[in-house]
C-alpha cells in the first residue's frame, strides 16, 4: 500500500461523463489523504487548471490527412498555408499547447486552523476546497483541439502522490441538450 490521495468534487460524475459547472459558480470539493506510514506532511496543494491540447491524431507523422489537418488548423496564414517540418509536427503533437493555472489552494498549518503536520499511518484526513469559476474559456472538444478543465491535487512529501479530476466548464446559461455519445441529458444550471 502507498500513500493515498483522492479528490472528490461535490457534483457527481454520471455514466462516465465528468461533472459540469457553470461560469461564475463555485466549484467545491474535498481532498483526502491517507498515509501508508507515520509521516510529516508540509502541505497539500489543490490547483484549478485549464489546458488546451491538440486532438488525438494518427500515430504516423507522414500521414497526409494528419499533415493536412495540422497545416490548415495551426500553421495557416490567411489563404496561404505553410507546410510544417516533421520537427514542428512532432512538437505540436507531443508538447501540447497551453496549461493555465487559474487558482490554487495550499492546505497547510498556515492556511488551515488545526492542520496537523504529523499524520499517523492509516489515518483518514480530509479538507474542503472552493474555487470560483471564471467566465471563460469553456470546455470544448473540437476536431483540431480541446479545452479541458481539471482540479489537481499534490501532497508535498517529496515525490508524493498526485491526482487529477476533470470536470466540464460550461456557459452560465445553456439549454438542455443530449450528449451524442451517451444518453445523458444536461439541464440548464441556472434553473
Amino acid at each position: 500500500m502507498a500513500h493515498q490521495l483522492s479528490i472528490r468534487l461535490d457534483a457527481d460524475t454520471y455514466k462516465g461523463v465528468p461533472p459540469s459547472y457553470a461560469s461564475g459558480n463555485l466549484l467545491r470539493g474535498e481532498v483526502r489523504f491517507v498515509p501508508e506510514t507515520d509521516i510529516y506532511l508540509n502541505s497539500i496543494t489543490v490547483t484549478l487548471v485549464w489546458s488546451v491540447r491538440p486532438q488525438a491524431m494518427s500515430t504516423s507523422v507522414g500521414d497526409e490527412h494528419e499533415l493536412d489537418l495540422v497545416t490548415r488548423g495551426v500553421f495557416g496564414l490567411g489563404d496561404e498555408f505553410a507546410k510544417p517540418s516533421q520537427k514542428d509536427l512532432l512538437e505540436f503533437r507531443f508538447d501540447g499547447w497551453d496549461r493555465e493555472v487559474v487558482d490554487q489552494r495550499k492546505i497547510s498549518r498556515e492556511s488551515v486552523p488545526g492542520f496537523a503536520n504529523v499524520l499517523a499511518a492509516g489515518s483518514d484526513n480530509s479538507w474542503r476546497f472552493t474555487f470560483p469559476l471564471p467566465n471563460e474559456p469553456w470546455s470544448y472538444m473540437g476536431r483540431l483541439f480541446r479545452i479541458r478543465w481539471y482540479v489537481e491535487g499534490k501532497a508535498d512529501i517529496g515525490r508524493g502522490p498526485a491526482r487529477i479530476i476533470p470536470f466540464r466548464h460550461l456557459p452560465e446559461t445553456f439549454t438542455e441538450f443530449t450528449l451524442a455519445s451517451t444518453d445523458v441529458v444536461v439541464r440548464n444550471l441556472t434553473e
